[in-house]
């Protein structure tokens, strides 16, 4: 067997610490040596941990698959977030078909035992003939060899995992776990005694050298793990740099372990994220949650950050001082629906007592009723409301004191939201039927109700409510299918329906702004589009986004930004137009789970990072710049200006009608700007390439150097670019699939290429930077440019790049 064991967990801050934990310590654990001769090993060889989540494909990767095949046992990191896994469930499965179940260990790192462990583990189903000679169906049950690792925190887990683990080790050598701890035991004892004879020697050999002469040797020693250490660093920015993304983590973490340099230190914070910029915004600072982070919510003025820790623990964040406050607080729900800030220092949280406030200046909770609750806090966060079975209670922010209640028409889940000026608040219901509700608009003045329809369209997921009209968005399951169908409807409020979009079956119902002049809404497709609709069947405008759009929030002059885990896209409610804020290209190994914008500051907490980041815009004058208004500039180009990158995400729609084998049923399709051909990417080997309208591809492209970050066509349609997350690239003829030319390491997240054969160049657009290249794909020179910035054309008059940086374009010359 390759491997020893094959560590199966889901990728969550508290999972991935106990699989990394216990990785290091099988790997550095050496037999007794009284033992050699029952078992013939000294220690354990090799573990396979997988570092990377899986794909969205029906089958376990090739490298997975082969290296469960490739292992004798298989270890289960056991938390209940585990069986909402659907890969780790195909690995038990896989390792149980191949190997039976008396090779699978379980190790419970949270929750109860019937919680935690998988199905597959504790019982199966087998045939048995009865007395009547029928074949009936019965269970076994069975309970896993199991090591127990929870604990308060990481470190208590760490110390666990160290004594625990020789459960899992005495059966993959064979042993009695007694014999072995015994063993074990006997060992430690020896080694203290060697220990205390060496340091018993070492302090008589002290007494004799000279003082002078010991301090040197430290010195010399702390040199010698420095420079190693600045070495391993060295060797890590360099593979970061080429795109080698794991083997650089490994090298910092190693430096590290060696000595605590600058370099190092640097070296682990580039591949995590912590030391690059974000489009305009620069890092200005980090914050460090030791036990993990599962959600942040940002105060009003950027002063507290309230963090939902792994072990689910309020933490305050002061960004002032950046010191961490953990307030011991469980909260029942860290949702927006469940929980928010109310002013520039208050949070309002429900946990098993209640709905409290949290006052974040003094780390002290005041009681504010005794019934699990939903709250919503208004723009300004000068009042917010407790919604709680039949009733509303209306508070003042500043003084915590009710200020009306409202009764409600019935007792249901809801869904609620203010207007922008804080004088409506909207309150929408479900009736037990699922398919019909009532929504009711209150004065929070008065306490008058304004409005109360009955709407008709399933649940309501989500609210928005402005001066005169309000939206709802639904999901509805019919009768005749499990299907669900998502609507998006808003009403006067007189009761009429103004407008209705829906029967979308793969749109998230969602709505988290309003005009009330224009009629748009924002909602989305997951992966695909930002959608702002108006009045009409069709939306006005289609903005193309990467990742799943969570949230939106207004900023103080004017504008709205719509919150992805790719991007963070900046809408101009008076120009209608969208343009992109910032993109998360810090690391590609990172997306956004959450973020927030305070005047120049932009929080951002990564999926799995356990700090958060703060950037702020530098105040700064802009370059030479050609057009104010992107847009407008490249609607009106001239012969001398070669345009080739509007918006990169605009090429990864799906098109519905393209049949695609089961293996890239969830794949990336790839138009050409033409739209004369097509590309499908699904099963990690293959890129299929397809004439549009034909369903047979017209050959296809095997993948073998390594994971694809990006497909696309060049400008002209002329190549098929492939781009790897090794910084390779690859260019193929789009008419013959030959392949024209690899490229090598230094191509990490190409954006664009463009061919100018005018001026005997290849113009190829990085995340970092735009890289010309001669006829014969040699470099010629590079351009440095900042995270959110894009090269849109190529000016061929005056041979510039056309960048463009939020909403403007600059000339660049080109050496």
């Amino acid at each position: 067997m390759k491997y020893n064991a094959f560590i199966s967990y889901r990728h969550l801050p508290k999972d991935k610490f106990v699989a990394e934990t216990l990785h290091k310590t099988l790997e550095t654990f050496k037999l007794p040596r009284s033992l050699y001769n029952k078992t013939n090993r000294r220690g354990i060889d090799r573990v396979f941990r997988d570092q990377d989540e899986l794909p969205l494909s029906s089958n376990l990767s090739d490298p997975i698959d082969a290296a469960i095949r490739d292992s004798e046992y298989l270890i289960v990191i056991c938390t209940p977030q585990l069986r909402e896994s659907r890969w780790c469930q195909k690995e038990i499965e896989t390792f149980k078909a191949l190997y039976g179940r008396e090779r699978i260990f379980a190790v419970l790192a949270e929750g109860e035992p019937q919680d935690s462990f998988p199905e597959a583990l504790l019982h199966e189903d087998y045939e048995e003939v009865d007395e009547n000679g029928n074949t009936v169906i019965k269970t076994r049950y069975f309970e896993p060899l199991a090591a127990d690792v929870r604990g308060a925190d990481f470190k208590e887990i760490k110390k666990k995992i160290k004594d625990e683990s020789l459960r899992l080790i005495a059966p993959m050598f064979g042993l009695n776990y007694d014999d072995l701890k015994q063993r074990h035991r006997e060992r430690k004892m020896r080694r203290l005694i060697t220990y205390a004879s060496i340091i018993g020697g070492a302090i008589l050999t002290f007494g004799i050298v000279s003082t002078s002469m010991a301090i040197a040797i430290h010195q010399q020693n702390v040199q010698i793990k420095e420079n190693f250490a600045e070495s391993l660093a060295s060797e890590s920015v360099t593979l970061f740099k080429e795109g080698n993304l794991h083997e650089a983590e490994s090298k910092a973490k190693l430096a590290l372990e060696y000595a605590d340099t600058q370099a190092s230190r640097y070296a682990l914070d580039q591949v995590s994220g912590k030391t690059a910029a974000v489009g305009t915004h620069v890092l200005t600072e980090a914050y460090d949650v030791e036990d993990g982070i599962m959600g942040m919510m940002v105060s009003p003025n950027g002063q507290y950050i309230v963090v939902n820790s792994g072990i689910n623990e309020l933490n305050i964040v002061d960004t002032a001082t950046g010191k961490v406050k953990n307030t011991k607080i469980t909260p029942m729900a860290f949702l927006n629906s469940y929980c928010a800030f109310v002013s520039d220092s208050l949070f309002v949280y429900t946990d098993q007592k209640g709905a409290s406030v949290l006052d974040c200046a003094t780390g002290k909770s005041q009681k504010l009723n005794s019934i699990f609750s939903s709250v919503v806090a208004s723009d300004a966060h000068d009042k917010f409301a407790l919604i709680c079975l039949e009733t509303v209670t209306l508070y003042d922010s500043a003084t915590l004191k009710p200020i009306s209640e409202f009764k409600l028409s019935i007792n249901s889940d809801c869904v609620a939201d203010f207007s922008d000026d804080g004088n409506k608040l909207g309150v929408g219901m479900v009736l037990d039927d699922l398919y019909s509700g009532i929504a009711e608009i209150y004065d929070t003045n008065t306490g008058a109700i304004l409005v109360s329809n009955r709407f008709e369209g399933g649940a309501p997921v989500s609210m928005c409510v402005e001066d005169d009209r309000y939206a709802l968005t639904f999901v509805e399951v019919r009768d005749d299918s499990d299907t669900s169908i998502n609507s998006v409807r808003m009403y006067s409020f007189d009761g009429d329906e103004t407008h209705f979009w829906g029967e979308q079956k793969q749109m998230l119902p969602y709505v988290d702004y309003l005009d009330s002049d224009k009629d748009i809404v924002f909602t989305y497709q997951p992966g695909r589009t930002l959608l702002i609709k108006e009045g009409e069947e069709d939306p006005i405008d289609e903005v193309s986004i990467y990742g799943c759009l969570y949230s939106c929030q207004k900023v103080e002059d004017g504008y709205i930004l719509a919150m992805t885990d790719g991007q963070i896209l900046k809408y101009d409610p008076a120009t209608r137009k969208c343009s992109t804020f910032v993109n998360y290209d810090v690391m590609p190994i990172l997306q956004c789970e959450s973020a927030s914008v305070i005047g120049n500051d932009l929080y951002i907490h990564f999926y799995g990072a356990s700090y958060i980041s703060k950037y702020t815009i530098p105040q700064s004058e802009s370059v030479s710049v050609v057009s104010d208004d992107a847009e407008e500039f490249v609607a009106n180009l001239s012969d001398d200006i070669l345009y080739f990158q509007d918006n990169i995400a605009e090429q990864y729609a799906y098109d519905e009608s393209i049949v695609r084998p089961d293996e890239e049923l969830t794949a990336m399709a790839v138009h050409s700007r033409d739209k004369e051909h097509y590309l499908c990417y699904g099963d990690g080997k293959t890129v299929r390439v397809y004439e549009t309208g034909q369903m047979k591809p017209n050959y296809t492209l095997n993948i073998n150097t390594g994971t694809v970050n990006y497909l696309m066509f060049s400008e002209d349609g002329e190549w098929v670019v492939v781009n790897y997350q090794n910084g390779n690239l690859e260019l193929y003829d789009v008419n013959t699939g030959d392949c024209v030319a690899k490229l090598e390491k230094d191509f990490p997240y190409v954006l664009g290429v463009v061919k100018v054969p005018e001026l005997d160049v290849i113009v190829v657009d990085v995340s970092m930077e735009t890289k010309i290249l001669d006829s014969d794909f040699n470099l010629k020179t590079t351009y440095k440019k900042t995270g959110d910035s894009m090269c849109i054309g190529f000016n061929k008059a005056d041979n510039t790049l056309l960048i463009k940086t939020g909403n403007s374009v600059s000339a660049v010359p080109v050496n």
